[in-house]
């Protein structure tokens, strides 16, 4: 048989040069400046993702929401061509939406849910800001708390207890209330270091705000009416300082009149029951008054049974 002849090699034939071939980054050739084609484009490629993503919110936020909405949604949260305005405006649309259980049963079992992480992250307060109150939105809905606890966010929220933007910090703080309702949420949050954070922020500038003084003032009261986390509670809050003591004091004495006070009462034992017996020997009229109030309730309860 005969052998093929051989190929000759292949080799690009000459073409006409074109004038557009010539506008390029790394043309050697060309005078002056050239155009940065892809920093042109992230700009122009954020603004269309902005404008088509507020038009799919526009048609749809007056429908209930659905899975094929959220994984419309989904799509443009995780890539770094959109901007954080556009992911900031399709989590404050989702929350906004987020209403009954069904409604929180899409969002957890949907692609948005396991991208909130990633989100909380960002350098953007209104994209954290936005993060938290769809996590808040969430965790109004009680039977979704264990859901969120495993995205494990408590130590990235509580840090935001100390972010320089003060509507970060509320946005915070009310996700926090909002877990604590479980005692599984509370222990979390108390393993997350909260106390560093609260009594830092207690003593703060930012404190001067009615809203994050009243809030952070919730937080303790709720994770204090849990009986696993009010010892973690209390002692820190009875060593501080004459405002914090006192805020200590007084939720105390709340909880201990409660009907479902009595286990948070018989849970304050060792060094936080010492600082308490230490106040009403030795502190002001006012504090040793209500601390031995507090301890005639508690001692009254182990006498009785009561439990």
């Amino acid at each position: 048989m005969q052998q093929p002849l051989p190929l000759n090699p292949l080799g690009r034939q000459q073409t006409c040069t074109s004038i557009l071939s010539w506008w390029s980054d790394s043309n050697p050739f060309l005078p002056g400046p050239t155009i940065n084609l892809h920093a042109a484009a992230k700009p122009l490629s954020r603004f269309l993702h902005h404008r088509q993503a507020l038009d799919i919110i526009r048609k749809n936020q007056d429908s209930p929401l659905s899975s094929g909405t959220l994984d419309i949604y989904a799509s443009y949260l995780p890539w770094n061509t959109v901007s954080w305005s556009t992911k900031s405006a399709i989590l404050r649309e989702i929350a906004s939406q987020v209403q009954s259980d069904v409604d929180v049963h899409l969002v957890v079992n949907s692609a948005v849910f396991p991208l909130i992480m990633q989100l909380l992250e960002s350098p953007s307060a209104g994209t954290r800001i936005s993060s938290c109150r769809l996590l808040a939105a969430l965790a109004w809905h009680e039977s979704k708390i264990p859901a969120i606890l495993e995205l494990k966010p408590c130590e990235k929220i509580t840090a935001f207890l100390h972010d320089k933007n003060l509507d970060v910090v509320r946005e915070a703080i009310f996700v926090l209330f909002q877990i604590a309702q479980t005692t599984n949420g509370a222990e979390a949050i108390v393993d997350a270091n909260v106390l560093d954070y609260v009594v830092e922020l207690l003593e703060s500038e930012a404190s001067l705000n009615l809203g994050i003084r009243n809030g952070t003032r919730s937080i303790l009261m709720r994770l204090a009416g849990h009986a696993s986390t009010a010892p973690a509670i209390f002692l820190p809050l009875l060593d501080s300082n004459v405002s914090t003591l006192d805020r200590a004091i007084i939720m105390l004495d709340a909880i201990s009149e409660r009907p479902d006070g009595t286990a948070v009462l018989e849970a304050i034992e060792g060094d936080a029951l010492g600082r308490l017996e230490e106040l009403s020997h030795n502190g002001s009229i006012g504090y040793s008054r209500r601390a031995s109030e507090i301890l005639d309730r508690k001692y009254a309860y182990t006498l009785c049974g009561i439990t």
